[in-house]
Protein backbone atom coordinates (compact mmCIF):
# COMPACT_ATOMS: atom_id res chain seq x y z
CA UNK A 1 0.00 0.00 0.00
CA UNK A 2 2.94 2.32 0.72
CA UNK A 3 4.20 1.67 -2.81
CA UNK A 4 0.81 2.45 -4.37
CA UNK A 5 0.48 5.69 -2.42
CA UNK A 6 4.00 6.81 -3.27
CA UNK A 7 3.60 6.01 -6.97
CA UNK A 8 0.24 7.79 -7.26
CA UNK A 9 1.54 10.91 -5.49
CA UNK A 10 4.64 10.94 -7.71
CA UNK A 11 2.51 10.63 -10.85
CA UNK A 12 0.13 13.31 -9.59
CA UNK A 13 2.96 15.75 -8.91
CA UNK A 14 4.38 15.12 -12.38
CA UNK A 15 1.06 15.86 -14.07
CA UNK A 16 0.52 19.07 -12.11
CA UNK A 17 4.10 20.19 -12.82
CA UNK A 18 3.62 19.63 -16.56
CA UNK A 19 0.31 21.52 -16.41
CA UNK A 20 1.91 24.55 -14.74
CA UNK A 21 4.84 24.51 -17.20
CA UNK A 22 2.63 24.70 -20.29
CA UNK A 23 3.34 27.67 -22.55
CA UNK A 24 -0.30 28.82 -22.43
CA UNK A 25 -0.53 28.48 -18.66
CA UNK A 26 -0.52 31.83 -16.82
CA UNK A 27 -0.22 32.42 -13.11
CA UNK A 28 -1.85 35.48 -11.55
CA UNK A 29 -0.93 37.19 -8.29
CA UNK A 30 -3.44 39.49 -6.57
CA UNK A 31 -2.66 42.02 -3.89
CA UNK A 32 -4.91 42.60 -0.90
CA UNK A 33 -8.06 44.38 -2.17
CA UNK A 34 -7.87 48.18 -2.00
CA UNK A 35 -10.02 49.54 0.82
CA UNK A 36 -9.41 53.29 0.47
CA UNK A 37 -11.61 55.67 -1.49
CA UNK A 38 -8.78 57.78 -2.93
CA UNK A 39 -5.47 56.59 -4.40
CA UNK A 40 -3.33 56.91 -7.52
CA UNK A 41 -2.87 54.52 -10.40
CA UNK A 42 -0.84 54.95 -13.61
CA UNK A 43 -0.11 58.56 -12.65
CA UNK A 44 -3.79 59.49 -12.25
CA UNK A 45 -6.01 60.14 -9.26
CA UNK A 46 -8.72 57.58 -8.53
CA UNK A 47 -11.66 58.41 -6.26
CA UNK A 48 -14.71 56.38 -5.22
CA UNK A 49 -17.83 58.15 -3.94
CA UNK A 50 -21.33 57.06 -2.94
CA UNK A 51 -24.32 58.93 -4.32
CA UNK A 52 -27.97 58.40 -5.18
CA UNK A 53 -29.45 57.82 -8.64
CA UNK A 54 -32.49 59.71 -9.93
CA UNK A 55 -34.79 56.88 -8.87
CA UNK A 56 -33.42 56.96 -5.33
CA UNK A 57 -31.27 53.83 -5.64
CA UNK A 58 -27.67 53.59 -4.45
CA UNK A 59 -24.91 54.46 -6.90
CA UNK A 60 -21.11 54.31 -6.75
CA UNK A 61 -19.19 56.81 -8.88
CA UNK A 62 -15.56 56.09 -9.78
CA UNK A 63 -13.44 58.93 -11.14
CA UNK A 64 -10.25 58.01 -12.99
CA UNK A 65 -8.45 61.09 -14.24
CA UNK A 66 -11.03 62.76 -16.49
CA UNK A 67 -13.11 59.58 -16.90
CA UNK A 68 -16.13 58.65 -14.82
CA UNK A 69 -17.62 55.22 -14.15
CA UNK A 70 -21.01 54.67 -12.50
CA UNK A 71 -21.63 51.36 -10.73
CA UNK A 72 -24.99 50.09 -9.52
CA UNK A 73 -24.61 47.88 -6.43
CA UNK A 74 -25.45 44.25 -7.10
CA UNK A 75 -26.15 43.77 -3.40
CA UNK A 76 -27.69 46.24 -0.98
CA UNK A 77 -24.78 48.21 0.55
CA UNK A 78 -24.16 48.02 4.28
CA UNK A 79 -24.26 50.85 6.79
CA UNK A 80 -22.83 54.06 5.21
CA UNK A 81 -20.99 54.79 8.46
CA UNK A 82 -18.62 51.87 7.84
CA UNK A 83 -15.06 52.90 6.89
CA UNK A 84 -13.49 52.68 3.46
CA UNK A 85 -15.21 50.37 0.99
CA UNK A 86 -16.40 47.87 3.57
CA UNK A 87 -20.08 48.70 3.00
CA UNK A 88 -19.67 47.44 -0.59
CA UNK A 89 -17.59 44.35 0.24
CA UNK A 90 -20.46 41.95 -0.58
CA UNK A 91 -20.48 42.88 -4.27
CA UNK A 92 -17.39 44.96 -5.15
CA UNK A 93 -13.62 44.44 -4.96
CA UNK A 94 -10.92 46.82 -6.17
CA UNK A 95 -8.01 44.59 -7.15
CA UNK A 96 -4.44 45.20 -8.24
CA UNK A 97 -2.87 42.17 -9.89
CA UNK A 98 -0.20 41.04 -12.32
CA UNK A 99 0.90 37.96 -14.21
CA UNK A 100 3.55 36.06 -12.27
CA UNK A 101 6.50 35.45 -14.63
CA UNK A 102 7.53 31.82 -14.88
CA UNK A 103 10.83 30.95 -13.22
CA UNK A 104 10.97 34.42 -11.60
CA UNK A 105 11.91 34.85 -7.96
CA UNK A 106 9.62 36.57 -5.50
CA UNK A 107 11.98 39.56 -5.38
CA UNK A 108 11.99 39.86 -9.19
CA UNK A 109 8.21 39.86 -9.15
CA UNK A 110 8.13 42.54 -6.43
CA UNK A 111 10.51 44.67 -8.49
CA UNK A 112 8.16 44.33 -11.45
CA UNK A 113 5.26 45.57 -9.32
CA UNK A 114 7.33 48.49 -8.04
CA UNK A 115 7.93 49.51 -11.67
CA UNK A 116 4.17 49.99 -12.06
CA UNK A 117 3.59 46.94 -14.25
CA UNK A 118 0.55 45.71 -12.35
CA UNK A 119 -3.09 46.15 -13.39
CA UNK A 120 -6.19 47.50 -11.63
CA UNK A 121 -9.76 46.28 -11.96
CA UNK A 122 -13.09 47.01 -10.29
CA UNK A 123 -14.72 43.57 -10.06
CA UNK A 124 -18.45 43.71 -9.36
CA UNK A 125 -20.97 40.88 -9.08
CA UNK A 126 -24.67 41.12 -9.80
CA UNK A 127 -27.49 38.58 -9.40
CA UNK A 128 -28.53 37.00 -12.68
CA UNK A 129 -31.91 36.09 -11.24
CA UNK A 130 -34.02 37.60 -8.49
CA UNK A 131 -33.48 36.43 -4.93
CA UNK A 132 -35.80 33.98 -3.22
CA UNK A 133 -38.52 36.19 -1.68
CA UNK A 134 -38.67 33.97 1.41
CA UNK A 135 -34.97 33.70 2.26
CA UNK A 136 -33.27 36.39 0.16
CA UNK A 137 -30.84 33.77 -1.16
CA UNK A 138 -29.49 33.62 -4.71
CA UNK A 139 -28.21 30.41 -6.30
CA UNK A 140 -24.41 30.22 -6.17
CA UNK A 141 -24.12 30.12 -9.96
CA UNK A 142 -26.75 32.74 -10.72
CA UNK A 143 -24.29 35.63 -10.76
CA UNK A 144 -22.78 37.75 -13.50
CA UNK A 145 -19.54 39.68 -13.12
CA UNK A 146 -18.53 43.04 -14.55
CA UNK A 147 -14.81 43.78 -14.82
CA UNK A 148 -13.95 47.46 -15.20
CA UNK A 149 -10.20 47.67 -15.83
CA UNK A 150 -8.46 51.04 -15.53
CA UNK A 151 -5.95 51.18 -18.38
CA UNK A 152 -2.61 53.04 -18.24
CA UNK A 153 -3.70 55.35 -21.08
CA UNK A 154 -6.60 56.68 -18.98
CA UNK A 155 -9.36 54.61 -20.58
CA UNK A 156 -11.69 52.17 -18.80
CA UNK A 157 -12.34 48.76 -20.36
CA UNK A 158 -15.49 46.89 -19.31
CA UNK A 159 -16.26 43.20 -19.76
CA UNK A 160 -19.20 41.17 -18.48
CA UNK A 161 -18.96 37.41 -17.83
CA UNK A 162 -20.92 34.84 -15.87
CA UNK A 163 -20.09 31.67 -14.00
CA UNK A 164 -19.97 28.64 -16.33
CA UNK A 165 -22.95 26.31 -16.35
CA UNK A 166 -22.15 22.76 -17.38
CA UNK A 167 -24.98 21.00 -19.18
CA UNK A 168 -24.72 17.38 -20.20
CA UNK A 169 -21.31 16.61 -21.68
CA UNK A 170 -20.46 20.23 -22.52
CA UNK A 171 -17.05 20.99 -21.06
CA UNK A 172 -16.05 24.11 -22.99
CA UNK A 173 -17.23 27.43 -21.49
CA UNK A 174 -19.34 29.62 -23.75
CA UNK A 175 -17.99 32.99 -24.98
CA UNK A 176 -19.84 34.85 -22.20
CA UNK A 177 -18.64 32.53 -19.44
CA UNK A 178 -15.61 32.66 -17.16
CA UNK A 179 -12.76 30.33 -18.05
CA UNK A 180 -10.47 28.49 -15.63
CA UNK A 181 -6.94 29.87 -15.35
CA UNK A 182 -7.87 33.44 -16.34
CA UNK A 183 -7.46 36.51 -14.18
CA UNK A 184 -11.19 37.13 -14.58
CA UNK A 185 -11.99 33.80 -12.92
CA UNK A 186 -9.58 34.52 -10.07
CA UNK A 187 -11.08 37.99 -9.58
CA UNK A 188 -14.63 36.61 -9.63
CA UNK A 189 -13.81 34.11 -6.88
CA UNK A 190 -12.38 36.93 -4.78
CA UNK A 191 -15.66 38.84 -5.08
CA UNK A 192 -17.74 35.82 -4.07
CA UNK A 193 -18.39 35.32 -0.32
CA UNK A 194 -15.53 33.48 1.33
CA UNK A 195 -17.77 31.37 3.56
CA UNK A 196 -21.39 30.23 3.34
CA UNK A 197 -22.16 31.99 6.60
CA UNK A 198 -21.88 35.55 5.29
CA UNK A 199 -24.44 38.29 5.71
CA UNK A 200 -26.47 37.11 2.72
CA UNK A 201 -26.11 33.37 3.28
CA UNK A 202 -24.50 32.99 -0.14
CA UNK A 203 -21.82 30.35 -0.71
CA UNK A 204 -19.05 30.12 -3.27
CA UNK A 205 -19.89 28.25 -6.50
CA UNK A 206 -18.97 24.60 -6.81
CA UNK A 207 -15.90 24.20 -9.03
CA UNK A 208 -16.42 22.04 -12.10
CA UNK A 209 -12.71 21.07 -12.34
CA UNK A 210 -12.52 21.32 -16.13
CA UNK A 211 -9.34 22.59 -17.74
CA UNK A 212 -7.54 23.15 -14.43
CA UNK A 213 -4.91 21.41 -12.32
CA UNK A 214 -7.46 19.10 -10.68
CA UNK A 215 -8.73 17.79 -14.00
CA UNK A 216 -5.23 16.91 -15.27
CA UNK A 217 -4.60 14.70 -12.23
CA UNK A 218 -6.86 12.06 -13.78
CA UNK A 219 -6.67 8.64 -12.14
CA UNK A 220 -3.88 9.68 -9.78
CA UNK A 221 -6.20 11.67 -7.49
CA UNK A 222 -8.74 8.92 -6.66
CA UNK A 223 -6.00 6.28 -6.40
CA UNK A 224 -3.98 8.44 -3.99
CA UNK A 225 -7.10 9.17 -1.97
CA UNK A 226 -8.17 5.52 -1.69
CA UNK A 227 -4.68 4.25 -0.83
CA UNK A 228 -4.20 7.00 1.76
CA UNK A 229 -7.50 6.11 3.44
CA UNK A 230 -6.64 2.42 3.31
CA UNK A 231 -3.24 3.09 4.85
CA UNK A 232 -4.81 5.13 7.66
CA UNK A 233 -7.23 2.29 8.42
CA UNK A 234 -4.39 -0.27 8.51
CA UNK A 235 -2.31 1.92 10.81
CA UNK A 236 -5.29 2.50 13.10
CA UNK A 237 -5.98 -1.22 13.33
CA UNK A 238 -2.33 -1.94 13.97
CA UNK A 239 -2.13 0.62 16.77
CA UNK A 240 -5.37 -0.45 18.44
CA UNK A 241 -4.89 -2.17 21.83
CA UNK A 242 -5.33 -5.92 21.77
CA UNK A 243 -8.17 -7.42 23.76
CA UNK A 244 -7.22 -10.26 26.16
CA UNK A 245 -9.59 -13.06 27.05
CA UNK A 246 -10.43 -13.05 30.71
CA UNK A 247 -9.24 -16.05 32.65
CA UNK A 248 -11.89 -18.66 33.28
CA UNK A 249 -13.08 -18.95 36.87
CA UNK A 250 -12.96 -22.49 38.09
Amino acid sequence: MFVGLGFSIYAMAGRVSEFNARADRKLWAFKTPIDTRTFRFAGRDVSIADTTAADGSDLVVVTYGDRELKLTPGVKPKDPKLPGLFRHSDWLKVLRFAEYPKNASIQEFKDQLEDGKDRLVFAARHPLTTADPRTGDVWGRDWTFDFHELLPDGAIRTEGLRLPKTKGDRKTPQPNELRPGTWQMEAALLVMPQTPADSLNLGRPTASFKGDAVSVMGWTLPVATVTALGLMVCLALGAAPRRHKSAAIS
